[in-house]
């Protein structure tokens, strides 16, 4: 039960810093994908203005720490009383011997 409970929660830090990687990709992507098609331009047009550059690192800031802080707050909703109740178990457990 000790291993799968400590599987669980290095699985969760490893989503979490993955995701920080992912996060500003994403980010960008998207926020270029949805200018170049609601405008029409192509992407080499459309980032060349500095307010669209400052705009998306703009955006970049804000999204990745509020999508981190989101994924960290989804990972304790679904799995934290899961494995919360497993370490009370696992301690009664070892108290028990």
């Amino acid at each position: 039960m000790k291993t799968q409970c400590d599987s669980i929660g290095n699985w969760m830090k490893t989503q979490q810093r993955v995701a920080l990687l992912v996060y500003p990709v994403s980010g960008a992507g998207g926020f270029m994908l949805g200018g170049v098609l609601g405008s029409g331009k192509p992407v080499a047009l459309f980032m060349s203005k500095p307010p669209v550059i400052i705009a998306m690192l703009v955006s970049i800031a804000i999204l990745v720490p509020a999508c981190y802080w989101l994924a960290r707050w989804m990972f304790n909703y679904s799995f934290g009383k899961h494995l919360k109740k497993l370490n009370e178990n696992i301690n009664a457990l070892e108290e028990e011997k």
